[in-house]
């Protein structure tokens, strides 16, 4: 069986991304890269600084503050300090689904005790190491409580992270009594049960864990991106796919074996083109469907550059026109850097278990979130990925 297979990815295609963007990507990923050779660190770090404060500046983008690795924090310029606090103050009304930064444990929609999920303002979660750094002070902090004093998601967020202050001895305890009695008191957060437990869900929670211990399909994946070199270990259950093709026929391939992350009982994620262009939930500038777009390797018999850039030119036009754009640059992050990189994928790979904030359950220290190692991977997963023209 012939297992040279035509396989095509966007981001390592032209055309697909502008000229400033990928520049900033090529900055930001050639800093962070552990394989890079930086000559002239204090230039490098300046560029990088440049290539990030062009996203932050972008209402479509500025979410990659969210990864940053802290210590890019240190030694930031005033302008870049600028640029940052802009963009966080702007997230400050944002309340994003808790699980999605942990363990991604979220309930069916009817499963629901209250029929909502629970929300975090997560760059609050940052408030330590912006105060550490001299992003933000005290006194700034503290106006902000005041002035959104009825606002409960936020002042919990807040407060999730005086305990985490108190004891790496970021701010004096009196500047934290001050800070608590400010905040007040705010409802405790309770995670209910769910109303009933569904098979899904029960073949969910008996993977969990041996999720973790699997034995990867991918050694030395590029978990950070490109994927498609991490295609080699799919071709021969691909080649299968490919070979039932009719030659003008196109598949999507994506997935966590994709990612690097897989391990033996993954599943394959495979769509076929017209079959998504078809489907009303799933056609262009859905974003239901926006991760299967932009983040998949391309394969068919006779795939060539060409005719995925003339498809591609049209699937970025439709999400470039698309009401619920800003919706689907978040849904590609949350493909990309949280499900299940950040749940799973992230250990799996590096066999790290235990992290620096792993004991403030508040916070949901006890996941790679906060471990710079992954940040650096999620940040050049943003950077590459987390893009619609």
């Amino acid at each position: 069986m012939n297992y040279s297979i035509p396989i095509i990815e966007r981001f390592a295609s032209d055309h697909i991304m502008d000229d400033k963007r990928r520049k900033a990507t090529e900055t930001i990923c050639y800093y962070l890269d552990p394989t890079s050779v930086i000559t002239n660190p204090f230039t490098a770090r300046k560029k990088l600084y440049s290539a990030v404060q062009s996203l932050l500046i972008s209402s479509d983008y500025r979410r990659i503050l969210l990864y940053l690795p802290f210590e890019i924090l240190q030694s930031a310029s005033a302008k870049f300090k600028a640029t940052y606090m802009a963009a966080w103050y702007s997230l400050l009304g944002v309340y994003d689904v808790r699980e999605n930064f942990f363990e991604g444990d979220v309930f069916e929609v009817d499963a629901r005790p209250n029929g909502k999920v629970e929300r975090v303002v997560k760059c609050a979660h940052l408030t330590p190491w912006l105060i550490k750094y001299n992003f933000l002070s005290i006194d700034e902090l503290m106006k902000i409580i005041q002035e959104h004093h009825d606002d409960v998601i936020l002042l919990r967020s807040f407060k999730d992270t005086l305990d985490y202050m108190q004891d790496r001895m970021i701010l004096p305890s009196t500047e934290l009594r001050r800070l608590d009695e400010a905040i007040g008191i705010v409802p405790p957060r309770r995670k209910l049960p769910p109303t009933y437990i569904s098979d899904a869900r029960l073949k969910w929670l008996a993977h969990r864990q041996q999720d973790l211990s699997g034995r990867l399909l991918t050694p030395n994946a590029h978990l950070e991106g490109p994927f498609s070199p991490n295609f080699k270990t799919m071709r021969k259950d691909i080649s299968r796919v490919v070979a039932n093709l009719q030659d003008d026929e196109i598949i999507l391939i994506g997935g966590s074996r994709l990612k690097g992350y897989g391990v033996a009982d993954s599943d394959l994620d495979i769509y076929m083109l017209d079959a998504l262009k078809a489907d009303s939930e799933l056609c262009p500038g859905s974003p239901h469907a926006v991760h299967i777009y932009f983040s998949s390797v391309w394969a068919g018999k006779n795939i060539s550059k060409k005719t995925f850039v003339s498809q591609m030119s049209n699937i970025t036009s439709a999400y470039r026109h698309s009401p619920a754009r800003s919706q689907c640059i978040e849904r590609l992050e949350n493909s990309l850097l949280q499900y299940r990189l950040l749940h799973k994928g992230f250990q799996r790979v590096t066999g790290k278990m235990l992290f620096d904030t792993s004991s403030y359950s508040e916070m949901d220290g006890d996941c790679p979130f906060y471990d710079d190692s992954y940040r650096k991977i999620a940040t050049m997963l943003y950077a590459k990925y987390v893009y619609v023209p």
